[in-house]
């Protein structure tokens, strides 16, 4: 398993060497933690380095990673439903799970915040989670590891064609990520991804 200081520092490196839009800082911040979103030390580290405005094409669908001012507007839909009047009601899902990065149109990836080392779960709209990795450092690790695939040998959109995933795409993901993630999560972490 690979600690949240190692996960942040391959992230940030993908991050500055492929461009990516938005910025994630190298050094911790004092962050003010909303209120209402519970919270790891895991995902607190991710957030001190302020991550803002960070979009990751995959090849298919890109995905954001929500700022921390947005983090509580991030849960509506998932942790729970908002009234009218501002309240929150009707927990959707257990109150644990913190939706930190999400596409357009639904498909949240989750933070479990009160297990060990932060699994990582994603769904499609506000499904049931699946777990995709077993903490919070192997999934930026991971992430990290996408990200130079798809910007470093595919050119971001050259990952496939009519007929579907390039071999040679799915094999490199699965040379690069396999190791970190472990075969039942890589498949789930592929699956969410371009399945």
């Amino acid at each position: 398993m690979v600690s949240i200081d190692d996960g942040l520092a391959a992230f940030s490196q993908a991050h500055a060497k492929y461009s990516l839009s938005g910025n994630i800082g190298t050094a911790s911040i004092s962050i003010s933690w909303p209120h209402n979103v519970p919270s790891s030390s895991e995902l607190f580290d991710f957030y001190s380095k302020n991550p803002t405005d960070i979009k990751i094409e995959t090849g298919f669908t890109p995905r954001q990673i929500f700022n921390i001012e947005k983090l509580v507007k991030g849960q509506i839909g998932y942790l729970w439903s908002v009234t009218a009047s501002g309240n929150a009601i009707n927990p959707s899902w257990p109150k644990e799970y913190v939706v930190f990065m999400d596409s357009a149109g639904g498909n949240p990836v989750v933070a479990v915040v009160d297990q060990e080392s932060t699994p990582v779960y994603a769904a499609y709209d506000a499904i049931e989670p699946f777990k995709i990795s077993d903490s919070l450092g192997d999934f930026l690790l991971a992430l990290s590891k996408l990200i130079a695939i798809v910007y470093g040998e595919f050119n971001v959109f050259d990952i496939g064609d009519d007929d579907g995933l390039s071999d040679v795409f799915i094999s490199r993901l699965e040379e690069e990520l396999l190791p970190i993630l472990g075969q039942e999560n890589f498949e789930r972490f592929i699956n969410y991804f371009y399945g």
